[in-house]
């Protein structure tokens, strides 16, 4: 039946491949939160333009922007309609998170190479990026 209309879909394999950039400075405060995008779609997939919709929106402007960011690179699958390829808008949810679910494990979590454990807020905290594995002194 070619008069079924589907509406445009995220590719999830290429928005989990091109995840939004963490800023440094939105980790180094502690920043996290959720950014609801409004993606318009054009009928070859490609994003015609983003907006943050503030109703789904707690995350500082900071992240708000790495969300946009990102979303402007996502490849979308156009809608249909009367079997015709279809623009449209998404609603995409962007969610900021700091703790690391092996952080909230063990009181000594294993942060990532170079992150320091914070105990008084149970948090990893990035340390300045180091290249190689840090080994214990002790």
């Amino acid at each position: 039946d070619g008069s079924k209309s589907t509406p445009p879909s995220v590719d999830i394999t290429y928005k989990n491949r091109n995840p939004p950039h963490y800023p440094v400075e939105a980790i180094k405060k502690g920043a996290q939160g959720n950014v609801a995008l409004d993606v318009t779609v054009d009928a070859t997939g490609r994003v015609a333009s983003v907006q943050v919709d503030q109703h789904g929106t707690d995350a500082p402007a900071e992240l708000q922007v790495a969300a946009l960011q990102a979303a402007t690179n996502w490849k979308f699958n156009p809608g249909r309609k009367n079997g015709k390829p279809v623009g449209g808008v998404l609603r995409i949810p962007v969610n900021f998170a700091l703790n690391h679910t092996q952080a909230n494990a063990h009181a000594h979590a294993t942060c990532s190479t170079g992150d320091i454990w914070d105990v008084a807020t149970a948090k990893c905290i990035p340390d300045a990026p180091h290249l190689v594995p840090a080994t214990p002194a002790h």
